[in-house]
């Protein structure tokens, strides 16, 4: 069955400027709109929603100053609710050019586009430099048969240095596990080992923004393996690759989907795989998809999916090939 997500929003205040439009607009903030850390494709615009009215179906258009279309969000939500969302457009190929100030209009539509109903003037740094992006570390264990055992995730720089630890200690009633960091700009590294092989299907590790629709770093402990990495970078245009010294087969470059109407493709990259496991997961974590041992080239229908964006995981016994996000619109 399609599902739509309704989001439920909480305060924030952020200086804009709000063109003629309905007076509701005045008490909709728009806190920041920028890149994705991990992503040149994605543009977040993050907003505080006060006002007493509700917008079905919404979606944001952002323009330059030339009032070409810089980035423009797929339609993922019945509404908004009052408080805090984030909503991911996709970019046209938009320079990001670091530090560089953006001056343009962002605009919000309900009814799956068919009514404007805000625009705001936007002055902003899309792609930073400088700042501490806020980050969080998840550990899951999805599977029933409960994991008793340490595993830590380690955090490295460019040049293997460990920049943050974690030691996720595994026990009933513990299969979760939630840190908060800050990483600057840069080329990292995520490893994640355990003494013992794991037991169950997989341990699952997702880095990401705070909010449930950010792109992120993603690697996976399946049955029988110590040690796994992945290669990530924020706010960087450079091709990252996992630490020296590291051991870790996942590249988040190594696979490539081409979605369009009804279907989706997943090409191999720079590795040419066979035997593939394909997963794909709503970006609640949520499985909605796979297939196991397949050849890349692999084609799969999407007509039983709900428009939005969705992870693809890719793998090979014992290790991950890597992993991307698709749109079906």
């Amino acid at each position: 069955m399609k599902k739509l997500f309704i989001i439920a929003l909480l305060p924030l205040v952020f200086g804009q400027s709000v063109f003629s439009q309905n007076a509701f607009c005045d008490s909709v903030y728009i806190n920041s709109v920028r890149f994705d850390p991990f992503s040149d494709s994605i543009i977040v615009v993050s907003l505080n929603w006060q006002a007493l009215h509700f917008i079905s179906y919404p979606g944001f258009i952002l323009y330059d100053a030339n009032g070409d279309t810089v980035a423009r969000e797929q339609v993922n939500f019945f509404g908004i609710g009052m408080g805090d969302a984030h909503h991911a457009l996709v970019a046209y190929n938009y320079p990001h050019q670091h530090g560089a100030q953006f001056q343009g209009t962002l605009q919000l539509w309900s009814g799956f586009y068919q009514q404007l109903e805000c625009t705001y003037a936007v002055d902003e740094i899309l792609w930073p430099t400088s700042d501490c992006t806020e980050l969080v570390l998840a550990g899951t264990n999805f599977f029933a048969q409960e994991l008793n055992q340490t595993v830590t995730a380690d955090i490295l720089d460019h040049n293997g240095n460990v920049v943050a630890t974690y030691d996720h200690v595994y026990a009933t009633g513990a299969q979760n596990h939630y840190d908060t960091l800050c990483l600057n700009a840069g080329c990292y590294t995520l490893n994640i080992h355990s003494t013992l092989p794991i037991p169950t299907d997989y341990v699952n590790y997702n880095l990401t923004r705070p909010w449930w629709n950010s792109q992120g770093a993603w690697v996976q402990l399946a049955n029988g393996m110590t040690e796994d990495s992945v290669a990530f970078k924020i706010y960087n245009n450079d091709t990252c690759e996992i630490a020296q010294g590291v051991e870790g087969t996942s590249d988040l470059t190594a696979i490539a989907i081409v979605s369009s109407q009804g279907q989706a493709e997943v090409r191999a990259m720079e590795l040419a795989n066979n035997q593939i496991d394909l997963h794909w997961y709503d970006l609640t974590g949520q499985k909605v998809g796979g297939v196991n041992q397949v050849n890349l080239p692999f084609t799969f229908s999407t007509l039983h999916l709900a428009k939005g964006m969705y992870l693809m995981h890719a793998s090979a016994p014992g290790r991950t090939v890597g992993t991307e996000l698709f749109i079906v619109k």
